[in-house]
């Protein structure tokens, strides 16, 4: 549902209960935290369209109303992270795992900050903790991201059996587990093995992921597919024009013999 059509339904619930409130029918007022609790949805939506400012203006009139949830504080956190603001977004989830201990997207969205901030280790504990609810339905994530962590601290066995986890179970959403594994077998030397991975890591839903399309372009040069790497260094620039990973496979064509 769009910003706007979730706007115009959060004013006609809200004018509808207060118009029977008035008329005498007896139906209540919204609570302070159930309208914290849609201005929290109404900031979700907004972070699904990229628009963190807009989120976080209706997540601070939220906090105004209610400083008792935790979704709250997760969305503070994923609004700050989309605006790159990696400290005040460690500091939003870290105060809604205060609030939910258990709270399992939490753990994932710390644990990726951790990842990203270079707390390698420290970031694992969180992943493995969000790894322990049996309710959880996007394991993916944290299985994703502690197989980077096991990849970023040499664990290479460790980092591919996370990922063969996600392919099996997930594979619509393995974009990512797939690129890692073509690492491992470009570290591994298996050439042949990384373009498949690279390969797939390109495909279907997978096919906006320009490191991916890159990665390929490099695993086909490193086996003297000289004229494979030609096609996907020319394609990155049609894909994804005036971008780095363009600017890249660029020189990577002068390159070529």
């Amino acid at each position: 549902m769009g910003y706007r059509n979730i706007i115009v339904w959060v004013m006609l619930l809200v004018g509808c209960a207060t118009a029977e409130n008035e008329s005498g029918s007896g139906a209540k007022t919204l609570t302070g935290e159930e309208r914290a609790a849609m201005l929290v949805q109404i900031a979700n939506s907004s972070l699904l369209e990229g628009n963190p400012t807009l989120a976080l203006k209706n997540l601070l009139e939220a906090e105004r109303l209610d400083q008792s949830n935790p979704e709250l504080y997760h969305s503070k956190a994923l609004a700050f992270y989309q605006k790159k603001d990696l400290k005040k977004a460690q500091e939003s989830v870290e105060h809604a795992l205060h609030l939910n201990p258990k709270f399992t997207a939490a753990n994932n969205t710390l644990g990726k900050i951790l990842l990203d901030l270079g707390k390698v280790e420290r970031s694992k504990q969180y992943f493995i903790e969000a790894l322990k609810d049996p309710l959880y339905v996007e394991t993916y994530k944290p299985k994703t991201n502690l197989g980077i962590a096991y990849y970023r601290t040499k664990e290479l066995k460790l980092a591919k059996k996370q990922f063969d986890q996600v392919v099996e179970e997930s594979p619509d959403t393995a974009c990512v587990a797939h690129y890692y594994k073509g690492h491992i077998a470009y570290k591994t030397h298996q050439l042949d093995e990384a373009i498949l991975e690279y390969n797939r890591a390109t495909r279907r839903f997978c096919s906006h992921f320009p490191e991916a399309h890159y990665a390929l372009g490099i695993a086909y040069y490193k086996s003297k597919r000289y004229q494979d790497a030609r096609r996907k260094f020319v394609e990155i620039q049609d894909l994804f024009p005036n971008s780095r990973v363009a600017t890249q496979a660029m020189k990577q064509l002068r390159n070529l013999p």
